[in-house]
């Protein structure tokens, strides 16, 4: 790693660790359910450090799930003539840098190796952290409506945030348990939708992209440009071979690629009504 990616690296991290300190260091004054999200937080900025895809997916889910509430409480303020407070919005920087500075990192050799499905790449990434926000900030809603004892609403949501997390944990994986959750996810919360809010239309659609991809990947989509980036890639590592000129009336089993001198033992071997190449 070149030492500007270092540094690029190393300021992602801080500024998502940033973030993480001052939701702990708020949560410690106020509510542990804050201090939990700012661990989590923190603990993100640790795998943001790691080149595997899970941990990328996992460290970018949870700083989606910092960016998305934050950016619809601005959002709200804006619209109803009120100032965003400065902690909200400092907040939502943080964890918005930490996510562009950190992007390079789904493409190093690591991740590519361990999450390399046949076609969609980045649509099938952009899914499973999608899930993963999405689970982590209703897990943080259910977390406060349990903390108010409305169970039944808090159990529901909380089903969600699980399946959706696990979606997102699958699908880096590369499990084929992970899309099926994903489409769980997605059918709790269209059946939630028209009770609480039409919003929870959005959680569903990480798991509608999951089982998205596998239908274009059964109808063939983008399998060409796959194939002819593997063909781009063999031939370019290849190394060419050498064609050995024959006589034309030698056995035509004679008649191929010299890719390596041939041992000695074929070479003492004689050669019968045989002629020199020309």
């Amino acid at each position: 790693m070149r030492s500007y990616d270092k540094l690029r690296l190393f300021a992602a991290r801080a500024s998502l660790a940033v973030v993480g300190g001052a939701f702990f260091a708020e949560g410690v004054r106020h509510s542990w359910r804050l201090a939990a999200m700012g661990a989590l937080v923190a603990g993100a900025s640790v795998l943001l450090g790691r080149r595997s895809a899970l941990s990328q997916v996992l460290a970018r889910g949870v700083a989606w799930a910092v960016v998305l509430p934050a950016a619809f409480h601005i959002l709200l303020a804006v619209r109803h003539g009120y100032a965003p407070g400065f902690a909200v919005v400092a907040e939502a920087l943080g964890a918005a840098l930490a996510l562009g500075l950190s992007r390079p990192m789904l493409e190093s050799d690591e991740a590519k190796r361990e999450f390399a499905p046949v076609v969609l790449r980045r649509w099938l990434l952009a899914s499973a952290t999608t899930a993963v926000g999405f689970g982590v900030a209703i897990g943080r809603f259910a977390t406060e409506l349990l903390a108010f004892h409305i169970t039944g609403p808090a159990i529901a949501f909380g089903l969600l945030a699980a399946l959706s997390t696990l979606a997102g944990v699958g699908v880096a994986r590369m499990r084929s348990w992970g899309v099926l959750a994903g489409a769980a996810a997605s059918a709790v919360a269209v059946a939630m939708a028209p009770v609480v809010d039409w919003a929870l239309l959005a959680p569903a659609v990480p798991g509608l992209m999951m089982v998205a991809a596998v239908v274009m990947g059964r109808l063939g989509v983008g399998r060409r440009d796959a194939a002819s980036a593997i063909h781009a890639r063999i031939s370019r590592d290849a190394e060419p071979a050498t064609r050995v000129r024959v006589d034309a009336d030698l056995d035509p089993a004679f008649d191929e690629l010299e890719a390596a001198p041939p041992s000695p033992r074929r070479a003492a071997l004689p050669h019968h009504g045989s002629r020199d190449a020309t």
